[in-house]
């Protein structure tokens, strides 16, 4: 049988003091002990998985927990973001609320009136405490989303107010100007001497979100308006500031006007692109604009002679003076005196002989000198920049 191959009889030999003795060892205690054996290394295998298991279930269970710390890290650093992007544009649309309501105080004084996310996993501690902090978190940038939308409307009823303004500032210049022939677009098509000495923090008052790229919304968004308006507004008094709007002199009176006439010599029919303005032999010239001399000399039938580039299509010119006080590339400012009255060129008498150009054209200066009042009022208002 098995049994007896397995576990037969055996005998174990001893020796003690030279005496041979031994002991039988019987089939069913051989038995016995495999058994004992057998359950004893089935016990030390089982304790030894179940350990190494439950560490297995242990180190799960805190790579869990520390997933869970870094979700936590890592939204409490985007919630942090997102809680500071939103405050430093309240910041900005408090800092553009202010300077609205500044350029509203200006125009005012300056113009008269015109026509839900994904939760973390629950069922422990750390992940319940995000899910709290993560609540906390939201509720408070939904707040500031609020206070955000407040500024924003009463911005936008700001900004409608500050387009009636700003056009009305353009509609006052353009009636201003109406008598020389020249509009607002006029000075918008000529290029500057360049850019203007500007600066200061950045403070948009443009586009609100959601309506970059939306032809409908930009028309409607009055933000966007009056951006463009302020930009066009700025160009027009940038344009201004070359605007010969004083007299070139003080102590005069007409004696030929601009356009067609008799030409006081041959007294032919002919074209006078200037105006005639006749005085006491050295009386003061002036610069009528901001300019810099590009023409000083003798100049044919002009005589003594003076040209000013003032920039953005205009030029002024001066004949017929006795002594020239500027020289050409001098910088002059407006009043400044750069000659006198004298009788030198082609003349019958004493006078100054005064052309304005704007454009590469020539227009009446009589048509200056009667804006010239409503001209440097304009340009003397508080600008907004």
């Amino acid at each position: 049988m098995v049994f007896d191959r397995l576990f037969p009889e055996r005998q174990i030999y001893f020796r003690t003091r030279g005496e041979v003795k031994f002991v039988q060892v019987a089939p069913s205690v051989q038995f016995a002990g495999a058994l004992a054996a057998t359950f004893f290394a089935g016990w030390v295998l089982f304790s030894t998985f179940h350990v190494l298991s439950r560490d297995a279930v242990l180190e799960s269970k805190n790579a869990r927990i520390d997933e869970v710390e870094k979700a936590y890290d890592a939204l409490a650093g985007e919630m942090a973001d997102l809680e500071r992007d939103v405050a430093e544009k309240a910041a900005s649309l408090e800092e553009r609320q202010g300077l609205l309501a500044r350029m509203i105080d200006s125009f005012r004084a300056a113009t008269p009136e015109p026509a839900d996310a994904e939760q973390a996993p629950a069922g422990n501690a750390p992940e319940k405490a995000v899910a709290k902090d993560k609540e906390a978190r939201t509720e408070k940038a939904q707040d500031l989303a609020v206070r955000l939308a407040a500024i924003d409307k009463r911005q936008r009823t700001i900004a409608s107010e500050l387009v009636r303004l700003t056009e009305g500032h353009v509609s006052l210049i353009a009636e201003s100007l109406a008598p020389t022939g020249i509009s607002p677009e006029d000075l918008l098509g000529q290029d500057g001497t360049g850019p203007s000495a500007q600066g200061g923090p950045l403070i948009p008052i443009g586009l609100s979100e959601g309506s970059a790229g939306n032809d409908e919304a930009l028309n409607d968004d009055p933000l966007h308006i009056l951006a463009v308006d302020l930009v066009r507004l700025q160009a027009v008094n940038n344009a201004l500031d070359s605007f010969p709007a004083l007299e070139p002199t003080d102590k005069y009176y007409i004696s030929s006007h601009f356009g067609r006439r008799r030409d006081p010599i041959k007294k032919i029919w002919s074209m006078h692109y200037g105006l005639d303005m006749a005085g006491w032999p050295g009386t003061s010239i002036f610069a009528t604009a901001d300019g810099a001399v590009t023409k000083a000399g003798l100049n044919g039938p002009y005589g003594k002679f003076i040209e000013i580039d003032h920039g953005n299509g205009f030029k002024t010119r001066y004949g017929h003076m006795r002594a020239l006080k500027v020289g050409v590339g001098d910088s002059v400012s407006a009043g400044q005196r750069i000659g006198e009255m004298g009788n030198t060129g082609r003349v019958t008498s004493t006078h100054l002989h005064y052309e304005v150009w704007f454009a590469g054209k020539p227009l009446d200066p009589l048509a200056f000198i009667k804006v010239s009042e409503n001209v440097l009022k304009i340009k003397g208002r508080t600008r907004v920049n």
